[in-house]
């Protein structure tokens, strides 16, 4: 065995065929969160779709409750609804403030005001 092969800890790891674990909604609401003053480009940039896929995502979120906006000026301000119900069966996560804990991510005020 060449020392190469013994130094990895995954020998079958394919590095450049990753896979993604999170779905595009999941990915918007932890980056609406993380930057809830972003404009579309940065949150598509951030995601890693376009910006009209961006869009699609945050009004479904919209649509769901997760997510709220208002509008402020020439941007966007989004609020994540922490205790808006999410479907994920296996996981034991029944709501937003769940999701975003598992990820660190979740306010320590338990609040519902976004961050």
């Amino acid at each position: 065995m060449a020392d190469t092969e013994r130094a990895t800890p995954w020998p079958h790891a394919r590095p450049d065929h990753p896979v993604q674990l999170l779905t595009h909604h999941a990915l918007m609401l932890l980056a609406a969160a993380q930057r809830p003053d972003a404009r579309i480009r940065e949150l598509a940039d951030a995601v890693g779709v376009t910006p009209r896929t961006a869009v699609n995502l945050l009004q479904d979120l919209e649509r769901s409750g997760c997510l709220h906006r208002v509008r402020r000026g020439r941007r966007n301000h989004y609020t994540v609804h922490l205790d808006c119900p999410v479907v994920d069966p296996g996981s034991g996560m029944r709501t937003v403030r769940a999701f975003l804990t598992a990820f660190g991510r979740a306010g320590e005020d338990g609040g519902d005001r976004g961050w």
